[in-house]
């Protein structure tokens, strides 16, 4: 403190500006401006939880590999369950699911599967005739019906693709638009489909799934 200000300090009528300039403040700080700061407060919480979320999102499979077989069998099959998806159901439909995050605002709301993730998801299930898939039989058939059925969901047959299988041959198709991508597969002599609908920078997952496709002993 100056000299000066000290000797001012001294007089009986001196008054303390700093202080009257904090009293000033807090008389200033009105129910609606606490209100703002507390809404402020709230709104850094949601977004560090938020950004929290969207961090776990695409490690989810990494803990349910952890506590699980990396593998999931139906009908007589085994498959081999890739490092980020996880097993969502296994009520005679196998559903292995990946999720990654979004932007809700941005983000279509039938391509995502909560606030803040859009999954993809390999199924595996049993053909509903109970007919083992024959080539000879059942290729060209099937390649007509999903062309047609791909065409009014707006995809286009992007590859047709022969697999070899420990357990013999898979043939699949694949059907994209900007946004998602399709794939059916089917395994030559089997009752078994397996199928891809996501995002379709994950769709070679699905291939690795059926490619380590194995009879279980």
């Amino acid at each position: 403190m100056h000299f000066r200000q000290y000797l001012l300090s001294q007089r009986p009528d001196y008054v303390d500006t700093n202080s009257r300039n904090t009293d000033t403040r807090k008389e200033n700080m009105t129910p609606m401006n606490r209100r703002a700061r507390f809404l402020v407060v709230i709104a850094i919480v949601v977004l560090v939880i938020i950004g929290v979320v969207e961090m776990a999102l695409p490690h989810l499979g990494f803990f349910w590999h952890l506590a699980n077989k990396s593998e999931v069998a139906i009908d007589g099959h085994s498959f081999v369950v890739p490092s980020k998806y996880f097993l969502s159901r296994s009520d005679g439909r196998l559903a292995l699911l990946r999720l990654s995050p979004v932007v809700p605002l941005i983000s279509k709301q039938s391509d995502i599967a909560g606030p803040f993730a859009r999954q993809s998801i390999i199924g595996i299930y049993t053909h509903k005739d109970g007919k083992n898939f024959d080539k000879d039989a059942d290729y060209l058939r099937l390649k007509e019906w999903l062309t047609n059925e791909s065409k009014q969901a707006g995809l286009i047959l992007e590859s047709e693709r022969t697999l070899s299988t420990p357990i013999g041959t898979a043939y699949c198709f694949q059907f994209n638009s900007s946004q998602v991508a399709e794939v059916r597969c089917f395994l030559e002599g089997s009752k078994i489909t397996v199928f891809f609908d996501g995002e379709p920078r994950f769709a070679s997952d699905v291939y690795a799934v059926v490619s380590g496709a194995s009879r279980v002993n």
